[in-house]
C-alpha cells in the first residue's frame, strides 16, 4: 500500500448550546396536577431522569476518536485497514458536511484502496471548500502527475498558488513539476522567488541542486545541497539531501563519498527509491550482483513503474543467474518506456550471450533497428555474429547428437553383447547340471538273487 502524508488534526466546529432549552414551569406549561384537579405533590418526591443525548462536548471527542481510529488506520498499511478508513470516514463526512479535512482524508483513503477516480473527486471537492487548503491542491496535483498529465497538474499547483501564495509545499511541488518537465530555467526562476518567502525551505534547496544537476552544474549543485546540511535546520535529517550528494559524488567518480552519503540516506530512509537505485549503480559498477537484488527489489514496492528500477534490477538478476526475472524486468521496461532503447539491447545480451538463444537476440535487434536513433551498424555487425554463432551452434548441436546417437548404438551393443554372454553362460550352467546325476543312485540288483 502506498503511504500517504496525513491531513492535520481536525478542527471540529461544533455548537457549544444544548439543542433544547431545559424543561420548565413557564407561561405556556400547564403545572402537573392528581386526578382530583390538584397540583401533585412533589415535595420529598425524586422527579424521575430523563435520558439525555450526549453533549456537545462529548459529540466532538466521538468524532474526534472516529477521525483519529480512520488515520491510524491508514497509517498502519494493513490488508482491509483502508477499507475500514473509508467506511468511517465517510460516516464523519455525512456528520461534519463541509469540513474540508474529512473529504480530503477521504481522499487519502479512496486513493489507498487504489480508487483513484473517487479519490480525485475528493480532492476536488476539497479545493471547492476550502481554495486556501493547499494539502489538496497538492494530492490532486500529484494525482494527475501520476497519469502523465505533467502540464495539467503545473496548472493545478499553480491554481493552488493563487490562493494559497505563501504556502511553500505548493511551491516547491510547482518547481518539482517543471523539473521533470525539462523546463530548467523557469524551475530556477520559481525556487529563486519561492527561496524569497521562505529562506528555510529545505524542498527548494532540493530542487535547485536537482536543477543543477540536470544542467551538469555539478559543484554548484554540491554547494547548494552543503550549504543547506550547513545552515539550515533539518537538513542532516533530510535523506533527499543526502541522496542527490551522493549522486554527485558518484558522478564526480568520489565513490567513497558518495557510498558514505547514500548510506546515510537509507538510514534515515530505508525506502528512500533514489537513494536505493543509486546505491545499486555502485554495486552494479562492481558486479556486486547479489548486493544490488534486495536494495531493487526494495525499491520495487515504493516505485512499481520505475524505469531505472525495473531496468538495474534486470541487470541484477541476469548477473545472479535468475535469467527469466531478468527477461520479465527488461519486458516491463519496454512497456514502460517503449521509446527507450536499452532494454531491447538488454534483452539481446540475455538471449545471445547467456540462453544461447540466438534466433531470439536477432529478433530483437531487429525491433532495435526500426528505432530511428538505432546504432544501425553496430546492430548490423552483431546480428552477423550472432547468424555465426547460430550457425556455430547449429554445427555443434549436430556432431552433439551424433555423437549422442553413436554412444547410444555403442551402449545398445555393450548391453546386447552382455545378453548375449548371460545366455551362454546360463546354457552351460544347465547343460552341466543336466549331465550331473540328480539325488542318491539305487545299487544294482544281482540277477537271480532275491531281493528282501
Amino acid at each position: 500500500m502506498k503511504r500517504f502524508q496525513m491531513s492535520t488534526m481536525f478542527v471540529f466546529m461544533l455548537a457549544c448550546a444544548p439543542k433544547s432549552p431545559p424543561a420548565g414551569f413557564g407561561d405556556d406549561v400547564q403545572p402537573v396536577t392528581g386526578a382530583d384537579g390538584q397540583v401533585a405533590e412533589l415535595a420529598g418526591q425524586e422527579a424521575e431522569v430523563q435520558p439525555q443525548g450526549p453533549t456537545p462536548e462529548e459529540e466532538r471527542e466521538m468524532l474526534l476518536q472516529k477521525a483519529n481510529k480512520a488515520m491510524a488506520l491508514l497509517e498502519m498499511e494493513e490488508p482491509g485497514n483502508a477499507q475500514q478508513a473509508v467506511e468511517l470516514l465517510r460516516e464523519l463526512e455525512s456528520e461534519l458536511p463541509g469540513e474540508v479535512a474529512v473529504t480530503f482524508d477521504l481522499g487519502l483513503a479512496y486513493e489507498a484502496i487504489g480508487d483513484l477516480p473517487l479519490a480525485e473527486e475528493c480532492y476536488r471537492r476539497a479545493t471547492a471548500m476550502d481554495p486556501a487548503f493547499s494539502p489538496a491542491w497538492i494530492r490532486l496535483g500529484r494525482l494527475v502527475e501520476s497519469r502523465g498529465q505533467l502540464s495539467l497538474a503545473l496548472q493545478i499547483f499553480r491554481q493552488g498558488i493563487e490562493k494559497a501564495p505563501e504556502e511553500i509545499d505548493l511551491r516547491i511541488a510547482e518547481v518539482s513539476t517543471l523539473l521533470k518537465l525539462n523546463r530548467f530555467d523557469e524551475a530556477e526562476q520559481k525556487a529563486k522567488g519561492a527561496l524569497e518567502i521562505n529562506a528555510n525551505a529545505l524542498g527548494i534547496y532540493v530542487n535547485i541542486g536537482l536543477i543543477y544537476i540536470s544542467k551538469n552544474k555539478l559543484d554548484l549543485a554540491k554547494f547548494i545541497f552543503q550549504r543547506a546540511l550547513n545552515s539550515i535546520d533539518g537538513a542532516e535529517e533530510n535523506a533527499d539531501i543526502h541522496a542527490y550528494l551522493g549522486r554527485i559524488y558518484y558522478l564526480q567518480n568520489l565513490l567513497f563519498d558518495a557510498r558514505r552519503e547514500l548510506q546515510r540516506a537509507i538510514e534515515i530512509d530505508s525506502n528512500h527509491v533514489a537513494a536505493l537505485v543509486y546505491l545499486s549503480q555502485l554495486y552494479l559498477d562492481n558486479r556486486a550482483y547479489e548486493d544490488v537484488v534486495p536494495l531493487l527489489e526494495r525499491a520495487l514496492k515504493y516505485a512499481p513503474d520505475d524505469v531505472a528500477v525495473h531496468m538495474n534490477l534486470g541487470i541484477a538478476y541476469r548477473g545472479v543467474e535468475r535469467f527469466d526475472e531478468a527477461e520479465l524486468e527488461y519486458k516491463k521496461v519496454i512497456e514502460l518506456a517503449p521509446e527507450r532503447l536499452e532494454p531491447f539491447l538488454n534483452l539481446a545480451i540475455l538471449y545471445g550471450d547467456y540462453k544461447k538463444s540466438y534466433g531470439a537476440a536477432i529478433g530483437i535487434l531487429e525491433k532495435y533497428k526500426a528505432f530511428p536513433d538505432a546504432d544501425q551498424d553496430m546492430a548490423d555487425q552483431w546480428i552477423a555474429d550472432l547468424e555465426k554463432e547460430n550457425k556455430r551452434a547449429e554445427w555443434l548441436e549436430r556432431r552433439r547428437k551424433k555423437a549422442e546417437e553413436e554412444r547410444k548404438k555403442r551402449e545398445e551393443q555393450r548391453l546386447l553383447l552382455e545378453r548375449l554372454e548371460k545366455q551362454k553362460q546360463e546354457e552351460a550352467a544347465r547343460a552341466q547340471q543336466e549331465e550331473a546325476v540328480p539325488g542318491e543312485q539305487q545299487e544294482e540288483a544281482v540277477p537271480g538273487e532275491q531281493q528282501e
